[in-house]
């Protein structure tokens, strides 16, 4: 999982959602309390699966998101349009941004476009 709770709200809303006391949210800008605080919730988030988690923090803003695959990042409903299969079946980003007067060429293409006269 992903955790980019820096602002009061976010991390309170984080908290919660991990299950530890928003007290402890004095202590997100205390750098003495960070390794604690790492080792706390990597012990946390190791208590459930990324499936459950993505359920826990579904509806809550904390800023909190499955780290996932470009593979499985493609696949999700907000994505879908931001992604393409190049010939060869590798899944990339799709150009950005996307112009009506110009098209622009996938960087997988492109970098072996390039790359072809160093190759040879």
């Amino acid at each position: 999982m992903a955790v980019g709770a820096i602002e009061p709200l976010f991390y309170k809303n984080f908290l919660k959602g991990i299950g530890l006391e928003e007290s402890l949210a004095g202590s997100q800008l205390d750098q003495s309390e960070w390794e604690t605080l790492r080792d706390k919730f990597a012990k946390i988030f190791a208590e459930k699966t990324q499936a459950e988690w993505v359920q826990v923090f579904e509806g809550i803003d904390a800023c909190v998101t499955p780290v996932l695959s470009l593979e499985e990042a493609s696949q999700l409903s907000c994505n879908r349009d931001s992604y393409v299969c190049a010939d060869d079946g590798v899944v990339e980003p799709a150009p950005a941004p996307r112009l009506s007067e110009s098209s622009a060429v996938p960087s997988i293409k492109l970098c072996a476009t390039m790359l072809s006269p160093i190759r040879d």
